[in-house]
């Protein structure tokens, strides 16, 4: 069995479409899955694997630059029409009906024999009631339980040593791919949560809880702040923004003791270990949509936006969590 999957992603996009790549995997046992999307970054760096097990067997990359061209969708649809695909699967999120309808023609010109995802997409519920996670997963498997897919989102068979070996928390800072949001939120756009708010959390986690190691997350974008972190609190820091490749970003991931972050990315690489993790939201999205399928998450979103949440508010949940 051939299997294609489209959806269009980035880090969070691919890590909360684990959960029915997994499925997939345990029900046509023999399978090849592709996954196809379009290069959002310079470097693609979405990982094939995690850890020792294979998510999916290779990547198909449409161009961002060009995939607007009639021409090159033409060549992109004789390129996937000569792979043979036996199944294909539509991810992608909601946006508007002429975005569906183009998809729609657009794989249904590689004449794929059992094409799932359109059928039900239009019957999708409120995301207050169920996630982007539970959606996508439904659009395939259609009575799966939310534990179910739960178990599905948590990989077990994650054996690489530690990289860092003290015990630590993570935090990161930083925000998503501004330049994939549509017009209308690009507006009225997701901020990050200030610098100083960042310096003052870290001060009063290593003061109060006597945290011994903070490990800064992130891109070359977060470099600043790391830095600014590093000369106040001294060797207490470990900067690793644009210094890790994917795979040792997993792994300081999975062996965090308590993960803090944006609504971005990373927040989905914790659920996949079921690490504790307090997300921090901006309020520009549809409540819950984006929501990490994970009993060790604390979500703290305010109707005033991200810069409205304090310290305290964030430490209700470093409490309750660290207390488990």
């Amino acid at each position: 069995m051939k299997i294609l999957i489209f959806r269009n992603s980035n880090f969070g996009d691919y890590f909360i479409s684990i959960p029915v790549l997994r499925m997939l995997r345990k029900r046509y046992k023999n399978s090849k899955i592709t996954y196809l999307t379009i290069q959002n970054r310079k470097k693609f760096m979405l990982p094939a694997s995690i850890g020792n097990e294979k998510i999916v067997d290779n990547f198909l990359l449409i161009n961002k630059n060009k995939y607007k061209s009639l021409r090159y969708l033409k060549k992109i649809i004789f390129n996937l029409k000569k792979k043979k695909f036996d199944k294909f699967i539509y991810l992608q999120e909601y946006s508007n009906f002429f975005s569906i309808l183009k998809h729609y023609i657009f794989f249904s010109l590689v004449n794929i024999p059992d094409i799932n995802g359109f059928k039900n997409f239009f019957k999708r519920k409120k995301y207050s009631k169920e996630t982007e996670t539970i959606q996508i997963t439904r659009r395939v498997f259609k009575n799966s339980s939310v534990k179910k897919i739960k178990n599905f989102s948590y990989i077990k068979t994650y054996k690489e040593k530690k990289i860092i070996k003290n015990r630590y928390l993570t935090i990161a800072p930083g925000g998503f791919a501004l330049g994939r949001l549509p017009n209308e939120i690009k507006i009225n756009k997701p901020v990050r949560w200030k610098s100083e708010k960042w310096i003052k959390l870290c001060e009063r986690l290593i003061l109060q809880y006597k945290i011994n190691k903070i490990v800064v997350t992130g891109t070359k974008k977060e470099e600043k702040l790391a830095q600014k972190l590093k000369y106040k609190f001294k060797n207490k820091i470990i900067n690793k923004c644009g210094k890790t490749s994917v795979s040792e970003w997993i792994n300081i991931i999975k062996y965090s003791d308590l993960h803090i972050c944006q609504d971005n990315g990373s927040m989905h690489l914790a659920t996949l270990f079921k690490k504790k993790n307090i997300s921090l939201f901006n309020n520009h999205d549809d409540y819950g949509k984006w929501f990490p399928l994970n009993d060790n998450s604390y979500i703290i979103r305010l109707k005033g936006g991200i810069n409205t949440i304090e310290i305290n508010d964030v430490f209700i949940g470093v409490k309750k969590l660290l207390s488990k």
